[in-house]
């Protein structure tokens, strides 16, 4: 069975009563479960591997 692309919903919520612009990390919540919080000057080559074994597990 392939792949396929899909929209999924995103609600933007928050963190605290801080300002947005002093926020330091953002929050993802995926459809199965898992949180993953990505702090600031995060490597996005490796946010991007967490997240293909995340999905890869989810089949």
């Amino acid at each position: 069975m392939a792949l396929r692309p899909a929209f999924l919903p995103v609600r933007v919520v928050p963190d605290s009563l801080e300002p947005a612009a002093e926020s330091t990390s953002i929050e993802i919540v995926l459809p199965a479960g898992p949180t993953i919080r990505v702090g600031r000057g995060f490597d996005p080559i490796t946010l991007d591997a967490v997240l293909a074994v995340l999905e890869a597990r989810r089949c």
